[in-house]
């Protein structure tokens, strides 16, 4: 359950991500670099993500043995739990022609990102380990639909916009508007989807 607290703060950076959208898109007398928008709409998503994971952090904690004989993750990767290497079998969920660019998780990122959980816990994470963490959680719990699995795959996209605007790159307009209506839309936003993620948990 969404906090009152956690909804008010993502409301806040939400309106702040639109305020900066707008303010740019209204003034014409330079080619404006839009990467604020991107990392206020990326830290949206990570609040909501990483809030799922407070809730279900013992839950993960308590089922993190019957992910090793799951078909979770794609290509075999390992998490280390309870003093030993995990290996993960083949995951078949998705059609691989269609993500020819690669699956949803590189090779050594879930094993990475699970050893961490096992020793830190929820604390210290990032968008990226978050929305791994509740795709686990989402199908250790079977709670994810197609759609969701498919804005969870688009939450490692714009993870990978996000850190390039936080560093050297810039944002062009269109990349941030596109990612403005993907992530807040009202109706079918990822934001949206997040919730309802975490209101059936």
């Amino acid at each position: 359950m969404e906090s009152k607290e956690l909804k008010q703060k993502v409301e806040n950076i939400c309106i702040t991500a639109e305020f900066i959208l707008q303010n740019l898109q209204n003034n014409n007398e330079h080619d404006y670099d839009y990467s604020p928008v991107l990392m206020e709409i990326s830290k949206a998503v990570e609040c909501v993500t990483q809030e799922i994971c407070k809730e279900q952090e013992e839950y993960l904690k308590n089922n993190l043995g019957e992910l090793g004989s799951k078909n979770i993750v794609v290509n075999r990767v390992s998490f280390y739990y309870n003093g030993r290497w995990n290996k993960y079998n083949d995951y078949n969920m998705y059609d691989k022609t269609r993500y020819a660019k690669g699956n949803i998780f590189r090779n050594k990122t879930v094993g990475t990102h699970l050893s961490a959980f096992c020793n830190y816990g929820v604390e210290g994470g990032n968008l990226n380990y978050y929305n791994t963490l509740v795709f686990l959680i989402g199908n250790l719990k079977k709670k994810l639909n197609l759609m969701n699995l498919e804005q969870i795959k688009e939450i490692f996209f714009l993870t990978n916009d996000r850190n390039i605007a936080a560093h050297t790159g810039t944002t062009e307009k269109k990349i941030a508007e596109e990612w403005y209506e993907k992530i807040l839309d009202e109706h079918k936003g990822i934001l949206r989807s997040l919730r309802e993620i975490q209101e059936s948990l």
